[in-house]
């Protein structure tokens, strides 16, 4: 696929990226061209949909980069074949939800990045199988929810940002000595979801009038 410097050929890519090239849908069989990428970037391409088929034979990659694009919702299934992936970046999108399974198969994930999305529930099985995180950003999303265990099992995560939510601003370790503590801020603060925020909100107005 084009032209290479002397000795080189397509099979010594590592990266491949684009930036600003508008595209609803990714492009397929990446792999075929560059079977030895490890890094793959799309950012600001106005992408609104993936499939797992989009990262078929990606087992070598570690650095997925999404950010800026048009994704509403991911398959559960989507990352199921990047089991070497260390960094997901999937900021500056439309997410609302999340499948609680979509980051099951990687195990060797260390920096999630989700933040600028439109997020209002976290749930604790969404890391279930992430024990390698050392950096999570979930600020800027609109989290109302979320399971007060979702992160004290990650014994080396040492950064998570939650700052500029519905129902917390704060950032661990810095706002935090222990997870403990910060699961206890989760437990008394974040564990009433849409109808606990209602009713709250509910509250306030009879009160104000």
């Amino acid at each position: 696929v084009g032209n290479h410097l002397d000795k080189y050929s397509s099979a010594n890519v590592t990266a491949v990226k684009f930036n600003g090239q508008s595209m609803v849908y990714l492009p397929q069989g990446v792999t075929k061209f560059f079977p030895n990428i490890f890094v793959y970037q799309l950012i600001n391409t106005k992408t609104e949909f993936i499939t797992r088929s989009n990262f078929e034979g990606m087992e070598k990659l570690k650095e997925l980069v999404m950010s800026t694009n048009s994704f509403a919702q991911l398959p559960e299934d989507s990352f199921f074949d990047l089991v070497g992936l260390e960094v997901l970046n999937l900021s500056m999108n439309d997410i609302s939800r999340l499948p609680d399974k979509i980051f099951s198969k990687l195990l060797a994930l260390k920096k999630l990045f989700v933040d600028l999305n439109f997020l209002e529930t976290w749930s604790k099985a969404l890391l279930e199988n992430n024990s390698e995180l050392e950096v999570v950003d979930l600020q800027n999303n609109r989290l109302i929810k979320i399971d007060a265990d979702s992160f004290s099992h990650l014994k080396k995560l040492h950064r998570l940002n939650l700052w500029i939510n519905s129902c917390i601003n704060a950032y661990f370790p810095m706002d935090f000595e222990f997870l403990e503590d910060l699961e206890k801020k989760l437990e008394q603060d974040c564990n009433k979801g849409c109808e606990g925020y209602a009713l709250d909100l509910n509250r306030y107005i009879a009160e104000f009038n």
